[in-house]
């Protein structure tokens, strides 16, 4: 995991837990700067398989594929690898954007934007939800798409204070958050601005962390079932450990559209 102790990451490991509970595994949780090329050696001496969430698709790639060529089992949580034969467990990110575009468009805004603070070809999670974004207007047969970018070298401040000015301009009335740590982010620089939640932007996040229920107006967010694609990530890595040659596969987990109070239709959550 990249960042074990962050209450703002995916509680994963409880549902790992319930899938080795009547098993003789047990799991041990590292951290990203534990585990590297130069550590393979260990992993393979004393791990029957790996539980592997990637920070980004090109920082991971080489310790994704020494593990795939050494055949050691691996399951992959929230990002797609092509290219790598191993399983992956993702939540339906397409769907989880274009059911919260769709919301926006349904509490009668036409100005909507999506907010990514990285570029949107470096994370496939992101990039899913960004395309349902794109087609939620397209059903709608709204042709104002607005994407808000992050590119190298700029803050995460700088890219919200961009943000921020674009709101004071009224250029945008609804956005679509990569995640709720971004919106959470956002909704205090917007407070800060003097500008009013959600009766002058309504936003929605992504992922249904713990800080999006304690903010103030409450987070309207898109629920990702972390414990489900932990127990799922446990199932399918014992499979590989315990069936020579299983079969690698995609599952796909369902998300869940949460109505707070960063919305105009949730507002007296």
């Amino acid at each position: 995991m990249p960042f074990p102790k962050d209450i703002g990451f995916g509680n994963y490991t409880q549902g790992i837990f319930q899938g080795i509970e009547e098993t003789s595994y047990r799991l041990v949780v590292q951290s990203h700067e534990n585990i590297n090329v130069d550590t393979l050696p260990q992993i393979i001496e004393h791990y029957a398989g790996v539980i592997f969430y990637p920070i980004n698709k090109g920082s991971d790639l080489e310790l994704l594929y020494s593990l795939y060529l050494n055949h050691v089992p691996t399951v992959i949580l929230d990002k797609e690898y092509e290219g790598i034969d191993f399983t992956t467990i993702v939540s339906d990110n397409k769907q989880g954007g274009y059911e919260a575009t769709k919301y926006l468009l349904e509490s009668g805004l036409e100005k909507i934007g999506f907010v990514s603070s990285q570029p949107i070809m470096d994370i496939s999670t992101v990039r899913e939800r960004y395309l349902g974004y794109l087609k939620a207007l397209h059903d709608a047969g709204n042709k104002d798409k607005t994407l808000y970018q992050g590119k190298s070298g700029q803050t995460t401040e700088q890219f919200i204070d961009k943000i921020v000015a674009s709101v004071k301009k009224k250029e945008i009335e609804g956005l679509v958050v990569e995640n709720d740590i971004i919106a959470i982010s956002l909704i205090n620089s917007l407070k800060q601005a003097g500008i009013s939640i959600p009766e002058e932007i309504s936003i929605v996040g992504f992922d249904n962390i713990q800080a999006s229920e304690l903010i103030e107006p409450k987070l309207t967010t898109v629920a990702q079932n972390f414990n489900q694609m932990g127990y799922l990530a446990c199932q399918k890595l014992i499979e590989q450990i315990e069936k020579p040659y299983p079969q690698s596969d995609t599952i796909v987990v369902a998300v869940d559209f949460i109505e707070r109070g960063t919305t105009k239709k949730g507002r007296n959550e």
